[in-house]
Protein backbone atom coordinates (compact mmCIF):
# COMPACT_ATOMS: atom_id res chain seq x y z
CA UNK A 1 0.00 0.00 0.00
CA UNK A 2 2.64 2.46 0.68
CA UNK A 3 6.52 2.49 1.23
CA UNK A 4 7.27 -0.90 -0.09
CA UNK A 5 10.73 -2.54 0.51
CA UNK A 6 12.33 -5.45 -1.32
CA UNK A 7 13.63 -7.87 1.48
CA UNK A 8 14.49 -10.70 -0.44
CA UNK A 9 13.19 -14.43 0.97
CA UNK A 10 12.34 -12.84 4.52
CA UNK A 11 8.74 -12.26 5.50
CA UNK A 12 8.85 -10.00 8.41
CA UNK A 13 7.23 -6.71 10.09
CA UNK A 14 8.37 -3.59 10.66
CA UNK A 15 7.98 -1.25 13.89
CA UNK A 16 4.67 -4.15 14.71
CA UNK A 17 3.50 -3.32 11.29
CA UNK A 18 2.10 -5.60 8.36
CA UNK A 19 5.38 -5.52 6.57
CA UNK A 20 5.42 -3.94 2.84
CA UNK A 21 5.71 -7.29 1.09
CA UNK A 22 2.56 -8.31 3.00
CA UNK A 23 1.13 -5.42 2.03
CA UNK A 24 2.05 -4.99 -1.58
CA UNK A 25 0.51 -9.22 -1.84
CA UNK A 26 -2.65 -8.10 -0.41
CA UNK A 27 -2.63 -5.19 -3.07
CA UNK A 28 -2.51 -7.33 -5.61
CA UNK A 29 -4.29 -10.45 -4.87
CA UNK A 30 -7.24 -8.97 -2.88
CA UNK A 31 -7.33 -5.40 -4.29
CA UNK A 32 -7.17 -6.46 -7.40
CA UNK A 33 -10.35 -8.53 -7.74
CA UNK A 34 -12.03 -5.61 -5.72
CA UNK A 35 -11.35 -2.97 -7.68
CA UNK A 36 -12.98 -5.53 -11.11
CA UNK A 37 -15.91 -6.19 -8.58
CA UNK A 38 -16.10 -2.33 -7.48
CA UNK A 39 -16.19 -0.70 -11.05
CA UNK A 40 -19.01 -3.27 -12.24
CA UNK A 41 -21.11 -1.73 -9.17
CA UNK A 42 -20.33 1.72 -10.45
CA UNK A 43 -21.43 0.67 -13.83
CA UNK A 44 -24.71 -0.26 -12.38
CA UNK A 45 -25.22 2.50 -10.11
CA UNK A 46 -24.68 4.40 -13.46
CA UNK A 47 -28.27 3.30 -14.58
CA UNK A 48 -29.58 5.68 -11.35
CA UNK A 49 -30.29 9.44 -12.03
CA UNK A 50 -27.34 11.55 -10.03
CA UNK A 51 -28.04 14.89 -8.16
CA UNK A 52 -26.93 17.33 -8.68
CA UNK A 53 -23.03 18.37 -8.16
CA UNK A 54 -23.10 21.42 -5.08
CA UNK A 55 -19.74 22.87 -4.78
CA UNK A 56 -17.57 21.07 -2.45
CA UNK A 57 -16.94 22.52 1.14
CA UNK A 58 -14.58 20.09 2.17
CA UNK A 59 -11.86 18.06 0.04
CA UNK A 60 -10.39 14.39 1.22
CA UNK A 61 -6.87 13.27 0.05
CA UNK A 62 -6.33 9.92 0.44
CA UNK A 63 -2.51 10.08 1.41
CA UNK A 64 -1.25 6.71 1.56
CA UNK A 65 2.12 7.53 -0.38
CA UNK A 66 5.65 8.38 1.16
CA UNK A 67 6.03 11.04 3.72
CA UNK A 68 8.35 12.74 0.62
CA UNK A 69 5.04 12.95 -1.74
CA UNK A 70 2.74 14.23 0.48
CA UNK A 71 5.58 17.00 0.97
CA UNK A 72 5.53 17.63 -2.93
CA UNK A 73 1.58 17.61 -2.99
CA UNK A 74 1.60 20.27 -0.21
CA UNK A 75 1.84 23.18 -2.82
CA UNK A 76 -1.01 22.47 -4.96
CA UNK A 77 -3.46 21.30 -1.90
CA UNK A 78 -3.00 25.06 -0.88
CA UNK A 79 -3.61 26.51 -3.87
CA UNK A 80 -6.96 24.54 -4.49
CA UNK A 81 -8.07 25.29 -1.08
CA UNK A 82 -7.41 29.27 -1.74
CA UNK A 83 -8.80 29.04 -5.35
CA UNK A 84 -11.97 26.98 -4.61
CA UNK A 85 -12.26 27.82 -0.61
CA UNK A 86 -12.51 24.47 0.40
CA UNK A 87 -10.86 23.17 3.40
CA UNK A 88 -8.08 19.46 3.49
CA UNK A 89 -9.27 16.59 5.34
CA UNK A 90 -6.61 13.73 4.93
CA UNK A 91 -6.68 9.89 5.38
CA UNK A 92 -3.34 8.31 5.85
CA UNK A 93 -1.46 5.71 7.47
CA UNK A 94 -0.09 5.99 11.43
CA UNK A 95 3.66 5.42 10.08
CA UNK A 96 3.53 8.48 7.93
CA UNK A 97 0.91 10.51 10.13
CA UNK A 98 3.78 12.75 11.53
CA UNK A 99 4.21 14.46 8.28
CA UNK A 100 1.15 16.75 8.69
CA UNK A 101 2.34 17.74 12.12
CA UNK A 102 5.22 18.76 9.97
CA UNK A 103 3.51 20.63 7.43
CA UNK A 104 1.42 22.47 10.36
CA UNK A 105 -1.95 24.92 9.45
CA UNK A 106 -4.50 23.10 7.69
CA UNK A 107 -2.64 19.73 6.98
CA UNK A 108 -3.38 18.52 10.53
CA UNK A 109 -6.86 19.72 11.66
CA UNK A 110 -8.23 16.88 10.22
CA UNK A 111 -6.74 13.98 9.72
CA UNK A 112 -7.93 9.89 9.66
CA UNK A 113 -5.39 7.80 10.64
CA UNK A 114 -5.34 4.01 9.88
CA UNK A 115 -3.44 1.36 11.38
CA UNK A 116 -1.77 -1.10 9.91
CA UNK A 117 -0.61 -3.40 13.12
CA UNK A 118 -3.48 -6.13 11.89
CA UNK A 119 -5.99 -6.45 9.68
CA UNK A 120 -8.91 -6.29 12.18
CA UNK A 121 -7.26 -3.19 13.19
CA UNK A 122 -7.05 -1.81 9.60
CA UNK A 123 -10.99 -3.13 9.09
CA UNK A 124 -11.91 -1.28 12.30
CA UNK A 125 -10.76 1.92 10.91
CA UNK A 126 -11.96 2.00 7.73
CA UNK A 127 -15.57 1.09 8.72
CA UNK A 128 -15.14 4.27 11.62
CA UNK A 129 -13.31 6.38 8.34
CA UNK A 130 -16.32 5.37 5.89
CA UNK A 131 -19.30 6.45 8.72
CA UNK A 132 -16.82 9.78 9.31
CA UNK A 133 -16.81 10.61 6.10
CA UNK A 134 -20.17 10.03 5.02
CA UNK A 135 -21.60 11.79 7.73
CA UNK A 136 -19.64 14.70 6.75
CA UNK A 137 -21.24 14.82 3.33
CA UNK A 138 -17.39 14.44 1.84
CA UNK A 139 -18.23 15.62 -1.95
CA UNK A 140 -14.53 15.42 -3.80
CA UNK A 141 -11.97 12.80 -3.12
CA UNK A 142 -8.26 13.02 -4.47
CA UNK A 143 -5.88 10.12 -4.13
CA UNK A 144 -2.60 11.37 -4.28
CA UNK A 145 -0.64 7.37 -4.39
CA UNK A 146 -0.21 6.58 -8.10
CA UNK A 147 0.71 2.95 -7.44
CA UNK A 148 -1.92 1.45 -5.28
CA UNK A 149 -4.94 -0.27 -5.49
CA UNK A 150 -5.84 -0.20 -1.83
CA UNK A 151 -5.67 3.83 -1.45
CA UNK A 152 -8.21 3.96 -4.83
CA UNK A 153 -10.72 1.52 -3.10
CA UNK A 154 -10.61 3.89 -0.02
CA UNK A 155 -11.51 7.00 -2.46
CA UNK A 156 -14.37 5.19 -3.47
CA UNK A 157 -15.58 4.10 0.09
CA UNK A 158 -15.50 7.88 1.14
CA UNK A 159 -18.53 8.04 -0.62
CA UNK A 160 -17.22 11.45 -2.68
CA UNK A 161 -19.05 11.86 -6.16
CA UNK A 162 -16.29 13.09 -7.59
CA UNK A 163 -12.95 11.10 -7.12
CA UNK A 164 -9.48 11.65 -9.18
CA UNK A 165 -6.79 9.49 -9.67
CA UNK A 166 -3.78 9.20 -11.99
CA UNK A 167 -4.17 6.38 -14.73
CA UNK A 168 -2.08 5.24 -17.08
CA UNK A 169 0.55 2.77 -18.70
CA UNK A 170 2.86 2.78 -15.75
CA UNK A 171 -0.32 2.76 -13.04
CA UNK A 172 -1.89 -0.59 -12.11
CA UNK A 173 -5.08 -1.41 -12.90
CA UNK A 174 -7.42 0.18 -10.80
CA UNK A 175 -10.56 -0.22 -13.24
CA UNK A 176 -13.21 3.13 -13.00
CA UNK A 177 -13.00 3.45 -9.76
CA UNK A 178 -12.44 7.28 -10.61
CA UNK A 179 -14.41 9.83 -12.07
CA UNK A 180 -12.01 12.15 -13.35
CA UNK A 181 -8.28 10.71 -14.13
CA UNK A 182 -5.07 12.34 -15.26
CA UNK A 183 -1.86 11.14 -16.39
CA UNK A 184 1.39 10.71 -14.76
CA UNK A 185 4.19 11.26 -17.12
CA UNK A 186 7.65 10.06 -16.20
CA UNK A 187 9.35 12.95 -17.53
CA UNK A 188 7.34 15.59 -15.22
CA UNK A 189 7.78 16.13 -11.99
CA UNK A 190 5.38 14.67 -9.04
CA UNK A 191 4.46 18.24 -8.07
CA UNK A 192 3.28 19.28 -11.60
CA UNK A 193 1.62 16.31 -11.27
CA UNK A 194 -0.18 16.58 -8.17
CA UNK A 195 -1.46 20.14 -9.36
CA UNK A 196 -3.15 18.38 -12.07
CA UNK A 197 -4.40 15.90 -10.31
CA UNK A 198 -5.68 17.84 -7.29
CA UNK A 199 -7.42 20.52 -10.09
CA UNK A 200 -9.17 17.39 -12.00
CA UNK A 201 -12.62 17.11 -10.06
CA UNK A 202 -12.89 20.92 -10.31
CA UNK A 203 -12.41 20.98 -14.40
CA UNK A 204 -16.09 22.50 -14.71
CA UNK A 205 -15.43 25.37 -12.29
CA UNK A 206 -12.86 28.00 -12.98
CA UNK A 207 -9.33 27.58 -12.03
CA UNK A 208 -6.07 29.62 -11.36
CA UNK A 209 -3.73 29.17 -14.33
CA UNK A 210 -0.53 29.45 -11.46
CA UNK A 211 2.45 26.85 -11.54
CA UNK A 212 3.51 24.81 -8.45
CA UNK A 213 6.56 26.43 -8.92
CA UNK A 214 5.52 30.06 -8.81
CA UNK A 215 3.38 29.05 -5.16
CA UNK A 216 6.17 27.04 -3.51
CA UNK A 217 7.18 28.95 -0.54
CA UNK A 218 9.50 27.55 1.69
CA UNK A 219 8.08 27.05 5.03
CA UNK A 220 10.68 28.66 7.32
CA UNK A 221 10.49 32.33 5.27
CA UNK A 222 6.96 32.53 7.01
CA UNK A 223 5.90 30.24 9.99
CA UNK A 224 8.83 28.45 11.12
CA UNK A 225 11.83 29.83 13.43
CA UNK A 226 14.37 29.09 15.22
CA UNK A 227 12.98 30.23 18.83
CA UNK A 228 11.57 27.25 20.33
CA UNK A 229 13.90 26.40 23.48
CA UNK A 230 12.71 23.18 23.90
CA UNK A 231 14.86 21.93 20.83
CA UNK A 232 17.93 23.39 21.55
CA UNK A 233 17.50 22.50 25.03
CA UNK A 234 17.56 19.00 24.47
CA UNK A 235 20.00 19.60 21.61
CA UNK A 236 22.81 20.55 23.71
CA UNK A 237 21.76 17.92 26.30
CA UNK A 238 22.14 15.22 24.03
CA UNK A 239 25.88 17.34 22.52
CA UNK A 240 26.68 19.40 25.04
CA UNK A 241 29.88 20.83 23.17
CA UNK A 242 27.10 21.45 19.55
CA UNK A 243 27.00 25.33 19.95
CA UNK A 244 24.70 26.64 16.81
CA UNK A 245 25.88 29.68 17.79
CA UNK A 246 29.12 29.32 17.08
CA UNK A 247 29.51 26.73 14.51
CA UNK A 248 27.67 25.71 11.77
CA UNK A 249 25.74 22.75 11.34
CA UNK A 250 25.44 20.08 8.56
CA UNK A 251 22.78 17.58 8.91
CA UNK A 252 23.90 14.40 7.53
CA UNK A 253 20.56 11.75 7.14
CA UNK A 254 22.49 8.32 5.72
CA UNK A 255 19.11 6.70 5.43
CA UNK A 256 19.85 3.12 7.42
CA UNK A 257 16.62 2.97 7.85
CA UNK A 258 14.76 2.98 4.22
CA UNK A 259 12.08 0.47 3.50
CA UNK A 260 13.90 0.89 -0.30
CA UNK A 261 17.47 -0.32 0.58
CA UNK A 262 18.02 0.49 -3.41
CA UNK A 263 18.33 4.24 -2.15
CA UNK A 264 21.30 3.94 0.37
CA UNK A 265 24.43 5.35 -0.16
CA UNK A 266 27.47 2.89 1.09
CA UNK A 267 27.87 3.63 4.66
CA UNK A 268 31.76 3.76 3.94
CA UNK A 269 30.90 6.44 1.85
CA UNK A 270 29.42 8.41 4.77
CA UNK A 271 32.29 8.09 6.76
CA UNK A 272 34.46 9.38 4.25
CA UNK A 273 32.78 12.23 3.93
CA UNK A 274 32.01 13.34 7.45
CA UNK A 275 35.58 12.80 7.72
CA UNK A 276 36.71 14.98 5.27
CA UNK A 277 34.16 17.83 5.91
CA UNK A 278 35.55 17.76 9.59
CA UNK A 279 39.03 18.53 8.10
CA UNK A 280 37.90 20.73 5.16
CA UNK A 281 35.86 22.86 7.50
CA UNK A 282 36.99 23.39 10.75
CA UNK A 283 33.78 25.58 12.28
CA UNK A 284 31.44 22.95 11.24
CA UNK A 285 29.84 20.28 13.45
CA UNK A 286 28.17 17.15 12.02
CA UNK A 287 24.74 16.07 12.80
CA UNK A 288 23.65 12.55 12.02
CA UNK A 289 19.61 12.73 11.64
CA UNK A 290 17.16 10.16 11.71
CA UNK A 291 13.89 8.35 13.19
CA UNK A 292 14.02 6.36 16.32
CA UNK A 293 14.43 3.10 14.22
CA UNK A 294 18.06 4.67 12.96
CA UNK A 295 19.18 5.83 16.54
CA UNK A 296 21.98 2.59 16.48
CA UNK A 297 22.71 3.10 13.28
CA UNK A 298 23.49 6.59 13.38
CA UNK A 299 25.33 5.97 16.36
CA UNK A 300 27.78 3.20 15.32
CA UNK A 301 28.32 5.40 12.30
CA UNK A 302 29.45 8.39 14.47
CA UNK A 303 31.59 6.06 15.96
CA UNK A 304 33.12 4.90 12.80
CA UNK A 305 33.98 8.83 11.94
CA UNK A 306 35.63 9.25 15.20
CA UNK A 307 35.70 12.78 15.65
CA UNK A 308 34.62 14.90 18.37
CA UNK A 309 32.38 17.56 16.27
CA UNK A 310 30.13 14.50 15.28
CA UNK A 311 27.12 13.68 17.12
CA UNK A 312 23.75 11.92 16.35
CA UNK A 313 20.72 13.15 17.42
CA UNK A 314 18.56 10.36 15.52
CA UNK A 315 15.09 9.44 17.01
CA UNK A 316 15.35 12.70 19.25
CA UNK A 317 13.05 14.86 17.78
CA UNK A 318 9.76 14.86 16.15
CA UNK A 319 8.81 15.41 12.57
CA UNK A 320 6.61 18.13 14.08
CA UNK A 321 9.96 19.53 15.34
CA UNK A 322 12.36 19.51 12.48
CA UNK A 323 11.55 23.04 11.26
CA UNK A 324 13.20 23.96 14.04
CA UNK A 325 16.40 22.19 14.06
CA UNK A 326 16.16 22.92 10.27
CA UNK A 327 16.37 26.38 11.09
CA UNK A 328 19.68 26.16 13.43
CA UNK A 329 21.71 23.91 9.99
CA UNK A 330 23.62 25.25 7.38
CA UNK A 331 22.72 22.28 4.85
CA UNK A 332 21.68 18.82 4.58
CA UNK A 333 23.02 15.63 3.02
CA UNK A 334 20.36 12.64 2.29
CA UNK A 335 19.83 10.13 -0.01
CA UNK A 336 16.28 10.41 -1.49
CA UNK A 337 14.77 10.29 0.88
CA UNK A 338 11.36 11.87 3.29
CA UNK A 339 13.75 14.38 5.30
CA UNK A 340 15.39 15.66 2.11
CA UNK A 341 11.60 17.11 1.08
CA UNK A 342 11.18 18.27 4.69
CA UNK A 343 14.30 20.17 4.63
CA UNK A 344 13.55 21.95 1.06
CA UNK A 345 10.04 22.61 2.35
CA UNK A 346 11.50 23.95 5.35
CA UNK A 347 13.60 26.62 3.31
CA UNK A 348 17.12 24.40 4.15
CA UNK A 349 19.77 24.15 1.54
CA UNK A 350 19.94 20.08 0.46
CA UNK A 351 22.39 17.88 -1.18
CA UNK A 352 19.93 14.47 -2.50
CA UNK A 353 21.25 11.51 -3.88
CA UNK A 354 19.69 9.93 -6.37
CA UNK A 355 19.99 6.48 -7.92
CA UNK A 356 16.77 4.26 -8.33
CA UNK A 357 14.59 7.07 -8.91
CA UNK A 358 15.32 10.27 -10.98
CA UNK A 359 15.38 13.42 -9.64
CA UNK A 360 13.50 14.95 -12.85
CA UNK A 361 10.59 13.25 -11.36
CA UNK A 362 10.82 13.35 -7.46
CA UNK A 363 13.49 16.65 -6.81
CA UNK A 364 12.68 18.50 -3.59
CA UNK A 365 11.11 21.77 -3.98
CA UNK A 366 13.14 24.49 -2.94
CA UNK A 367 17.20 24.98 -2.91
CA UNK A 368 18.38 21.55 -3.74
CA UNK A 369 21.01 20.09 -5.62
CA UNK A 370 20.29 16.92 -7.06
CA UNK A 371 23.47 14.18 -7.38
CA UNK A 372 22.25 11.24 -10.20
CA UNK A 373 24.31 8.84 -12.20
CA UNK A 374 22.17 8.46 -15.11
CA UNK A 375 22.97 4.94 -15.22
CA UNK A 376 20.72 3.33 -18.39
CA UNK A 377 19.06 0.64 -15.61
CA UNK A 378 18.02 3.79 -13.90
CA UNK A 379 15.19 4.53 -12.56
CA UNK A 380 14.04 1.04 -11.35
CA UNK A 381 11.39 1.98 -9.43
CA UNK A 382 8.09 2.53 -10.43
CA UNK A 383 4.28 3.05 -9.55
CA UNK A 384 3.89 -0.11 -11.60
CA UNK A 385 6.00 -2.60 -9.72
CA UNK A 386 4.73 -1.13 -6.57
CA UNK A 387 8.54 0.78 -5.99
CA UNK A 388 9.52 -3.53 -5.07
CA UNK A 389 13.02 -3.26 -7.48
CA UNK A 390 14.93 -6.65 -7.79
CA UNK A 391 18.03 -5.08 -8.08
CA UNK A 392 20.67 -6.85 -5.55
CA UNK A 393 23.63 -4.29 -6.50
CA UNK A 394 22.47 -0.71 -6.89
CA UNK A 395 25.56 0.69 -8.67
CA UNK A 396 23.04 3.79 -9.24
CA UNK A 397 24.26 4.91 -5.35
CA UNK A 398 27.85 3.39 -5.63
CA UNK A 399 28.38 5.71 -8.55
CA UNK A 400 28.34 8.71 -6.40
CA UNK A 401 31.57 9.42 -5.60
CA UNK A 402 32.67 11.33 -2.11
CA UNK A 403 34.29 13.94 -4.05
CA UNK A 404 31.34 15.07 -6.01
CA UNK A 405 29.43 15.40 -3.04
CA UNK A 406 32.24 17.20 -1.62
CA UNK A 407 31.65 19.82 -4.37
CA UNK A 408 28.39 20.12 -4.53
CA UNK A 409 29.01 21.27 -1.03
CA UNK A 410 31.42 23.69 -1.29
CA UNK A 411 28.72 25.66 -4.33
CA UNK A 412 26.14 25.66 -1.86
CA UNK A 413 28.46 27.25 1.45
CA UNK A 414 29.92 29.34 -0.86
CA UNK A 415 27.95 32.30 -0.77
CA UNK A 416 27.71 32.34 2.77
CA UNK A 417 31.14 31.97 3.53
CA UNK A 418 31.98 34.80 1.05
CA UNK A 419 29.42 36.96 2.90
CA UNK A 420 31.23 35.95 6.14
CA UNK A 421 33.95 37.38 4.84
CA UNK A 422 32.98 40.18 3.17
Amino acid sequence: MTSPEHTGTTERRRGGTLSPRTMRRLDRWIGLPLCVLASLALRLSGLVPQRTFAPPRRVLYVALAEMGSIVLAAPAIRQCARTHGVMPTFVTLAQTRGVFDFLGGEFNREVCVLRTTSLTALCADLWSFCRRMRRGGIAVAVDLDPGSRFSALVTLLSGARRRSGFEGMAQPYRGSLYTHTVDCPLGRHMSENFAALVEAPFSEIESSTTTVVDLFIPAAASTQTAESGSVLHRLRQRIPYCDPGRRRIVLIHANRSDPVPQRRWPQQRYIELCQRMLAEWPDIFVLLIGAAAEENAATALCAEIDDSRCGSVAGLFSIGELPTLFALATILVSSDSGPAHFAAHAGLPVVALFGPETPQRYRPLGATVTLYAGLPCSPCLSAHNQRASSCRDPRCMQAIEVETVLGAMRDALAPAERAATA
